[in-house]
């Protein structure tokens, strides 16, 4: 017998049956064409015969394993094709065998992710609307299967990149005082705003869009309003308008409204004991646990003036109380060290029906 080089087949000289003798693979050789010779010692006489070797679902598909990180804007829209997976996947197998259907592997219990791959094409989609500020990575397993239920799965990091679509938020009080012994340029009050967004589209500027006839000024970078002119005592109030912008494209903005009330030379602000209190606080500290107190006394020893004690800067999240009437800060929510290693927190202590103190 020739044609069997080999050696998947043989021939049983008795008989003539021709068997499979070796092990066989189709990815490897289709069909086989046996030359079988058969003789009486005298005569012969020879017939060939064409093997052809059809497919068993013996080969999983082959995922690509290199790691895979797709970055995309944050405003993708959605049904907006972001991957093609097919590429990245081989069957060697025929038919049916080697057709593959795609599916995103989603543990149970978890959220499907807000993307969509189509089954027979293997592209992955946008299938809702992203937002970065409430997700930034998305890591997802794809798994290709055959006609024959054999599968491999690939891991896909999607990353968000920022996009300007949060305008600055204003954070704290919208009231201050002055008192008739303030000076020009004297510091009145700060204003904050936060921005969600990230690099540029995150820095936070300020300007005054009224500020009472140039009575009062604003720092662009800081937030902090002082006086420009003297004020006309016989005015009860003064409201200013501020604006805080970012520095994205397009810029966006939010406005707030701060009144200042003007209070008599009589009325003193009180004076916090230090310019700046510092603590180390354990990221194992207890809720409610107190972290430290400040104090305010009147200006004005003759008088005591109840002082009252308020947060107006630095707890957007609500992580510190504190007591309005002794100045006692007390933890509310636990603190990770990992992801925020401190914080600073604006204090105002206000004394009598005009007068205020910031620290």
């Amino acid at each position: 017998m020739t044609g069997n080089e080999d050696s998947k087949f043989n021939v049983n000289q008795s008989t003539g049956d021709v068997y499979v003798h070796g092990q066989l693979d189709r990815e490897r050789a289709t069909r086989y064409e046996l030359n079988i010779v058969a003789t009486d010692g005298k005569f012969s006489a020879s017939k060939t015969v064409k093997v052809i070797i059809t497919d068993d679902n013996d080969n999983p598909p082959q995922c690509s394993q290199n790691p895979k990180l797709i970055k995309i804007p944050e405003d993708t829209p959605v049904s907006t094709p972001i991957f093609d997976y097919s590429s990245n996947v081989v069957d060697v197998d025929a038919g049916i065998f080697s057709t593959i259907t795609f599916s995103l592997v989603v543990p149970d219990g978890a959220d499907p992710p807000p993307f969509h791959i189509g089954p027979d094409s293997g592209i992955l989609e946008v299938s809702e609307t992203l937002d970065r500020e409430a997700e930034d990575k998305y890591e997802l397993w794809i798994r290709a299967t055959d006609g024959g239920g054999l599968s491999c799965t690939i891991k896909l990091t999607i990353k968000l990149l920022d996009v300007n679509d949060n305008a600055p938020r204003f954070l704290g009080h919208s009231e201050a005082a002055v008192v008739g012994t303030y000076n020009i340029n004297q510091l009145i009050t700060k204003v904050r705003a936060v921005d969600e967004d990230l690099k540029e589209n995150k820095t936070v500027q300020y300007r005054l869009i009224d500020s009472a006839n140039a009575r009062f000024g604003i720092d662009t970078g800081s937030g902090m309003i002082s006086l420009a002119r003297l004020l006309d005592q016989s005015q009860e109030q003064y409201i200013l308008k501020v604006q805080a912008y970012d520095q994205g494209s397009p810029r966006l903005s939010s406005t707030t409204e701060i009144t200042i009330r003007v209070g008599s030379s009589k009325d003193k602000p009180p004076k916090f004991e230090k310019t700046v209190y510092q603590v180390f606080v354990s990221e194992a500290a207890e809720i409610k646990s107190e972290v430290l107190a400040v104090q305010a006394l009147a200006s004005d020893e003759s008088e005591k003036f109840p002082i009252s004690y308020s947060i107006v800067n630095g707890n957007d999240k609500k992580l510190f109380s504190i007591n309005s009437t002794n100045g006692s800060i007390f933890l509310e929510e636990e603190l990770d060290f990992e992801r925020v290693r401190s914080y600073e927190l604006d204090v105002y202590a206000i004394a009598e029906r005009f007068s205020e103190a910031t620290l």
